[in-house]
């Protein structure tokens, strides 16, 4: 839900919050510190997911447009909004401390297949990525935006705005 860790979501207040570490890129090496031959490359492809947005305006932010009784808006400066990637099947990816070498997912022997994502000139360095130096992490950034929070009042007898309803995505559930 953010970058500071709650014990409480905000929304329910339940104390299911879990946490995971999270990792911004600066940028990619290629594997074991040499180029490839693109033709060569295997490469296992992940995305980001959706953006996390998780402010709440307060009830006086929000403008009900005139004209449109079931409609209501907040224009929003500089709110927080991340961007994460989980790897393949939402497992993360292994990331060594110690010298950056990443792998998708959380098997840590898949990591001692390669070496490090990096040639110094003038210091040879194996790094053998010791259990102890290597977290389970998502990638990901959090970037302020502007944005334009909607807020739609529902007709409970025209649409079924049961929580278990089929058409509510909203806050990460899955209900299909």
């Amino acid at each position: 839900m953010g970058l500071e860790y709650s014990q409480h979501c905000p929304f329910c207040g339940e104390k299911t919050i879990e946490q995971q570490n999270l990792l911004k890129p600066w940028g990619f090496a290629p594997i074991n510190g040499t180029s490839s031959k693109e033709s060569e490359a295997e490469a296992e492809m992940t995305y980001a997911e959706d953006p996390c947005y998780s402010l709440t305006p307060a009830e006086a932010e929000m403008v009900t447009p005139q004209g449109f009784a079931n409609l209501r808006y907040s224009k929003r400066s500089g709110d927080p909004l991340i961007i994460l990637n989980k790897g393949p099947k939402g497992d993360g990816f292994m990331v060594c401390q110690d010298c950056g070498a990443a792998v998708p997912g959380n098997d840590i022997s898949l990591l001692g297949k390669i070496r490090k994502p990096y040639r110094h000139p003038h210091r040879i360095y194996e790094c053998h990525h010791p259990a102890g130096q290597v977290v389970n992490t998502y990638l990901g950034n959090q970037f302020l935006t502007d944005m334009v929070v909607y807020e739609f009042a529902l007709d409970s007898d025209e649409i079924n705005v049961a929580p278990s309803g089929l058409w509510d995505t909203s806050c990460g559930t899955d209900n299909g």
